[in-house]
């Protein structure tokens, strides 16, 4: 039988197109190069990826893939052999491969770097507990080092089912973490560079209970809005910082549970991720015992189609960050 053939049409914007040559150049690498990668890899998986079901289906299986198919952060689950179950696009932007499930550290990465992030994992297995870690990753010939927040996954006894794992490029978290102010109005937030790789042809297929449960576990807020700036979805975190259930403040905006103060600056900044198409950091100052002070990011959500449809917003506490970067930056300083 004839083998079908497939002709796929790829739009890429001028300007990502430039920045993707000027990176590939410095690591000594050329755009065919890469597009032969690429190639070879999905030869080894030949299927084309596709983005979630309908909306109408499930919603809030919908947002939860939508939501980890266009994070500006790696994410990853592991089980206790370090062996990977889960990786969103992120992380096969970070490695140029979609062949993750099943592989280790030493699959992608050096030896030395390997042994550092296997030893971190092994780290939470036997603490149950999150820890942060600055850990030196070199991939395709550039050593970068990434800000890394690993924590349990845990069963139904308390005990460490799987860890996951939460993952920043270290200057750039670090950067906006030391320049953004939440008392400095011209300092609230900044523009949030992100791979250029964004074209990368990834779907998110793992089975919802697991996204479940590493939203539910992820020790970050993580919510989903629709273009309004009505909420949709929210996390486990979410609810439990901010003191709000998740069936009180679905479908409304922020104006409706928080004081004018508070919302204000959660409105401008979402409609920033709207008109400008891109992600954005900032920092916001909550009710002390609803979250207090928060480094936000937030993000778009386009569909196959290339069309914005929702947004997205990562939030980590901002002096719990500002420490960890500041006592880690002590530790990489002595070794």
């Amino acid at each position: 039988m004839a083998r079908e053939r497939v002709q796929t049409t790829l739009r890429i914007p001028i300007d990502v197109l430039e920045r993707l040559r000027k990176i590939l150049a410095e690591r000594g690498e050329d755009m065919n190069s890469l597009v032969q990668r690429l190639i070879e890899d999905w030869l080894r998986n030949p299927t084309l990826p596709e983005l979630e079901a309908p909306l109408a289906d499930d919603p809030e299986v919908y947002h939860l893939r939508a939501y980890m198919r266009c994070l500006p952060a790696v994410a990853l689950v592991k089980e206790q052999h370090g062996r990977i179950i889960f990786a969103n696009p992120e992380f096969q932007r970070l490695v140029l491969s979609s062949d993750i499930a099943g592989h280790d550290a030493n699959d992608f990465f050096s030896g030395d770097t390997a042994a550092v992030i296997i030893r971190n994992d092994r780290v939470v297995f036997g603490t149950n507990k999150e820890q942060w870690f600055a850990e030196p990753v070199c991939v395709r010939s550039e050593l970068r080092t990434r800000l890394c927040n690993r924590f349990p996954i845990r069963d139904g006894q308390g005990g460490v089912k799987w860890t996951g794992a939460l993952g920043f490029d270290w200057k750039q978290i670090q950067e906006q973490a030391q320049n953004l102010s939440p008392g400095d109005v011209a300092k609230r937030v900044s523009c949030w560079e992100t791979d250029p790789l964004v074209f990368w042809p990834a779907a998110v297929t793992s089975p919802s209970s697991l996204l479940k449960e590493y939203l539910g576990a992820l020790p970050a807020i993580a919510v989903v809005k629709d273009l309004e700036g009505r909420l949709l979805w929210v996390n486990e975190r979410y609810s439990r910082v901010t003191k709000l259930k998740g069936d009180d403040v679905l479908g409304h905006l922020p104006g409706d549970h928080w004081p004018r103060s508070v919302a204000e600056p959660i409105m401008i900044h979402d409609r920033l991720v709207r008109e400008a198409r891109k992600s954005f950091v900032s920092v916001e100052s909550m009710p002390a015992n609803q979250g207090g002070e928060r480094l936000n990011v937030r993000f778009p959500i386009f569909n196959s189609a290339g069309e914005l449809e929702l947004t997205g917003t990562i939030g980590l506490d901002y002096r719990g960050i500002r420490t960890a970067i500041e006592e880690l930056s002590l530790t990489c300083a002595h070794q």
